[in-house]
């Protein structure tokens, strides 16, 4: 998460990290496979940004993985696609339990007109650990001006389960409801390829 403070001399596996990805794509479809594993080290933490507090992962033997699967096909004219990210912390501390949580998510976009695309995608998050699940679903307009620029509009519903606290924006300007607490969220925009 970018917290980890550096290797130490002695502990070469203190904050290390390690990424690798398969991917594959056709005219019609398309299955890719990531996995990655970030290691703990000085003050390293976790957050599952779900309503539990960030806990530490300062031992090089504690570890962050994320593993991903995801496919794509095109059928009648409908581009479907789904996947897992699943996210495994495992700590070396008896006093720090390991944590997991699994992200499943389903979608498909359909081109109404050769510049208006509709597309829609659910997504269903769950981590037993911290007693927090949430289930998303978003619908998005995109209608191309050209082929480098497209306007869009998009709206999604977030529903936490009693514990949960995810968000639909986690990044700058979002909010974080309160547990059990739902939101809904609408964007527009304009989107160019350079």
């Amino acid at each position: 998460q970018g917290t980890c403070a550096g290797q130490v001399a002695g502990h070469s596996t203190d904050c290390r990290q390690w990424s690798a990805m398969l991917k594959y794509d056709a005219s019609v479809f398309g299955v890719a496979a990531a996995y990655d594993e970030q290691r703990g080290g000085a003050s390293a933490a976790a957050n599952f940004f779900d309503g539990a507090a960030t806990f530490p992962l300062t031992s090089g033997a504690d570890k962050d993985l994320r593993m991903q699967l995801n496919a794509w096909a095109n059928l009648f004219g409908v581009k479907i696609g789904g996947g897992w990210v699943g996210r495994h912390v495992d700590t070396d501390s008896p006093a720090t339990p390991n944590v997991h949580s699994n992200l499943f998510y389903l979608g498909a976009a359909y081109s109404i007109t050769p510049a208006f695309t509709l597309d829609g995608e659910a997504y269903r998050i769950t981590n037993a650990q911290q007693d927090a699940r949430a289930t998303m679903g978003t619908l998005r307009g995109t209608y191309s001006l050209s082929k480098a620029t497209a306007v869009y509009l998009q709206g999604s519903y977030l529903d936490n389960s009693t514990h949960g606290r995810y968000s639909l924006s986690s990044g700058g300007g979002g909010t974080t409801p309160g547990a059990g607490q739902n939101q809904t969220g609408l964007m527009a925009g304009i989107r160019h390829a350079f």
